[in-house]
């Protein structure tokens, strides 16, 4: 591979993080509703109290702080042709990933359970 080169699960990685790291930052202040709301999903604020909800929404953003490391982690291992660790991170971040799903499942549902909410159908 050229020196400057990204590799695609290099640029996968960084991707992913560059979707979700405001995600991520705006569960941390505390504007997770704020987000949805802006997104177009105004819920009620009682949702925000739901603990499978919250949980699953610090999940994600759980996993984005893990990603955003494992893939410096992996960029690190790239470039010192490092294979096995390449590979480790790798399978890290494909756990990772699938971990992230199952939240967003869980959020879905959580959102599911506590409607139905005016004006918003299934």
């Amino acid at each position: 591979m050229a020196e400057n080169q990204t590799g695609t699960l290099e640029a996968i990685g960084i991707e992913l993080t560059k979707v979700f790291r405001p995600f991520k930052e705006r569960v941390d202040a505390g504007e997770i509703m704020l987000l949805l709301a802006e997104l177009g999903i105004e819920f009620p604020a009682s949702l925000a109290n739901d603990a499978g909800f919250q949980g699953a929404v610090t999940g994600v953003a759980d996993k984005v702080n893990q990603m955003i490391v494992l893939t410096k982690e992996l960029v690190t291992a790239i470039k010192a042709e490092e294979y096995g660790q390449s590979a480790e991170k790798i399978r890290a971040l494909t756990e990772l990933i699938a971990g992230l799903v199952d939240d967003f499942q869980t959020i879905a549902d959580e959102i599911n359970a506590n409607g139905p909410y005016p004006g918003i159908t299934a």
